[in-house]
């Protein structure tokens, strides 16, 4: 009896484990968000040639160009329910560099102003069923900025139709359509601003007189924000950002040498801008300015070029995509996650890849 007994308490126990097991897998369990993390741009074959692709937690994605013999290049990516959209350009056999993008590794071309000229895609947002892929298109009297929606395309206004004009991001809000660039005046002089709904804003410079650039656009609820650059009368970038309007600078690391600011994105009170900031020994160091304070991060070599190019905040996670040449003078393509260095493998290890954008998902 007491054998019995105890085989039968052994099997009472086994049968209560095998179901609290069960009830806590299927009921009672957590299931934790998967945070993904898209980094996308190019990187050269052994031939030399930039393939355009992408990284989906570091694992490389090449997708096709028109020819395999030219570059192409990925400026732009964006993720809507099981869709991939990676945004950009490739050169077609006769040299011609299309615009267009690629929806889940099928490339679709954009029509441009003219086919015998070169237009490029710069930045695709989808909101809703709507797709919006900012770019420029080439004309004989120089290029014309504007952006496709659904694939057809609406020009933008410029300052003098016979100057350059640049477009670097799209941003929608609501109803109203923002797409930050630079427009070059009668006097050639590169102006700041955006244009919300085809109508131009533009940005007040350090120097009227000099050069200045926006890189990168953001809007939060009714605040629009424009990270860039301004030359100053010494011929200096200064980096910072303007707020609705008003310039707001970023502490350089040397206040004699060049700072850029190339991405820009907003998190609860905080605005993080990302980009480079040049030292004593005129290395281009990589980081990204807090409210304008700035926070270093460490390069591969440190005599060798690093910058930014893309700011992801998710949660208490800082996410700063950029490049860093290393020791053997090779363009490393990569991230860093709160300041710790995550390199994206390449096609070929002794070419350079490069990255122009990233965005993180929580799924």
């Amino acid at each position: 009896m007491k054998c019995k007994s105890n085989k039968w308490i052994f099997l009472t126990l086994l049968m209560a484990l095998t179901f609290i097991g069960c009830e806590k897998d299927n009921g009672d369990s957590t299931i934790e968000s998967e945070t993904i993390v898209y980094t996308a741009g190019w990187s050269k074959n052994s031939s030399g040639v930039a393939i355009p692709g992408y990284w989906k937690n570091s694992i490389w994605n090449g997708l096709t160009p028109l020819s395999v013999n030219h570059y192409s290049s990925v400026n732009s990516i964006a993720v809507s329910g099981n869709n991939i959209y990676a945004s950009g350009c490739s050169t077609n056999s006769a040299g011609i560099i299309v615009p267009g993008y690629w929806k889940n590794g099928n490339l679709i071309e954009l029509p441009p102003i003219d086919p015998t000229k070169n237009a490029e895609v710069f930045s695709l947002v989808v909101s809703g069923s709507d797709i919006y892929a900012a770019g420029t298109c080439d004309i004989n009297s120089g290029n014309v900025p504007g952006y496709w929606k659904n694939g057809v395309w609406n020009a933008l206004p410029k300052l003098d139709a016979a100057k350059s004009s640049s477009v670097v991001s799209i941003f929608v809000s609501g109803d109203n359509i923002y797409v930050g660039g630079n427009n070059n005046n009668t006097d050639n002089i590169s102006i700041p601003g955006y244009w919300k709904n085809n109508v131009w804003n533009a940005l007040p410079a350090l120097d009227i007189a000099k050069n200045s650039y926006v890189q990168s656009l953001f809007v939060s609820g009714n605040d629009v924000y424009a990270g860039g650059f301004c030359l100053n009368n010494s011929n200096i970038s200064i980096p910072g950002y303007w707020k609705n309007g008003v310039w707001i600078e970023c502490t350089p690391i040397d206040a004699s040498r060049n700072s850029e600011v190339k991405c820009i994105t907003v998190s609860g009170d905080n605005v993080y801008t990302g980009g480079y900031s040049i030292n004593s020994m005129g290395v281009r160091v990589p980081g990204y300015w807090k409210n304008g304070v700035w926070n270093g991060l460490t390069p591969l070599d440190g005599t060798k070029t690093a910058y930014v190019y893309s700011l992801e905040i998710s949660g208490n996670d800082v996410y700063a995509g950029g490049i860093a040449y290393n020791s053997s003078n090779i363009m490393i393509a990569g991230f860093w996650k709160n300041g710790i260095w995550n390199a994206l493998p390449s096609i070929d290890e002794t070419k350079s890849s490069h990255i122009s954008t990233m965005i993180v998902v929580e799924n």
